[in-house]
């Protein structure tokens, strides 16, 4: 009598191609990275369970207004680019935003940016260079990755809540 197999050829070759793929410490940790910066790219895909209803700003991309949720995550995108972004600096537009909500709305909304916020600490947070010097090149372009779709989506032309951000350039320091 024949043995009946569990896997096909081809999906055993997949399964010991993704074992081979994630083995390392080191790549898995790439792998999540990568996945941090899709979730911290795209804020308004995955906002938390609960809805509420805001008085708030307008999203320009469908002129709908947004939720609680989903202006909390723009404003805690904007103070996370405030903090870590070379140059990242709050506009008036966050401060009005974050001045729309309030009761149970305010709640959700400061839950929503702390959360948002906390996301950027753990994937900003990756060394651009290991013990040896050498240079990490992926956290190093989660970083500028990161950056620039905040600045698309909320910078003064931004494509979702424009005007939350703007980046200045620090003046030379005198060399006296």
């Amino acid at each position: 009598m024949r043995k009946a197999r569990l896997y096909s050829p081809v999906m055993t070759t997949s399964l010991a191609r993704c074992r081979t793929r994630y083995s390392s410490p080191a790549r898995l940790r790439r792998s999540i990275a990568t996945g941090l910066l899709a979730a911290l790219a795209w804020p308004g895909l995955a906002p938390s369970a609960h809805a509420g209803e805001g008085v708030g700003a307008h999203n320009s991309a469908s002129g709908a207004r947004l939720t609680a949720i989903e202006a909390g995550a723009y404003f805690g995108q904007a103070k996370s680019v405030a903090t870590f972004c070379p140059g990242g600096r709050l506009t008036g537009g966050a401060d009005t935003l974050s001045s729309g909500y309030q009761g149970a709305d305010r709640d959700l909304f400061e839950a929503e940016a702390q959360r948002i916020e906390a996301q950027w600490r753990v994937a900003m947070a990756c060394r651009e260079a290991d013990e040896a010097g050498r240079p990490n090149t992926q956290c190093r372009r989660i970083k500028l990755l990161t950056c620039r779709q905040a600045w698309a989506e909320i910078g003064p032309e931004g494509n979702r809540v424009p005007g939350l951000i703007t980046f200045e350039i620090d003046a030379p320091r005198d060399a006296r």
